[in-house]
C-alpha cells in the first residue's frame, strides 16, 4: 500500500513540475511587433472589365485552393480560372 502512495506523489510532483516548466518558457516568449494579426486579414473580390479575381490585404492575388470559381476568372462568367496564386512582394532599400 505504500508503494501505490509513493508512485502517485513522484507522478504529481513529475505533473506538477512539467506545468510550471512549460508555463515558465511561454513567458519567455518575446512577440515580435512587426508581425501582423491573423483577424485582420480581410478578401475582398475584383470584378472588372473581363476579368474577375479574389485578393487579400497580405498581398495574395487569387487563390485557387480556397476559391476557385473566383479566383482569376477569363473572361469573367465562364468559370475558366487562369491564375492559381500570386504573391506581391515589395522590397525597399
Amino acid at each position: 500500500m505504500l508503494g501505490i502512495k509513493k508512485y502517485r506523489m513522484f507522478f504529481i510532483l513529475i505533473l506538477s513540475s512539467l506545468i510550471v516548466t512549460t508555463t515558465a518558457l511561454n513567458a519567455q516568449r518575446i512577440l515580435d511587433k512587426n508581425k501582423g494579426d491573423h483577424n485582420q486579414t480581410r478578401k475582398g473580390f475584383m470584378d472588372g472589365n473581363l476579368a474577375a479575381t479574389v485578393y487579400y490585404n497580405f498581398g495574395e492575388i487569387a487563390d485557387w485552393e480556397n476559391e476557385p470559381s473566383r479566383s482569376g476568372v477569363w473572361p469573367k462568367g465562364t468559370n475558366h480560372t487562369y491564375v492559381d496564386g500570386v504573391a506581391i512582394i515589395v522590397q525597399a532599400e
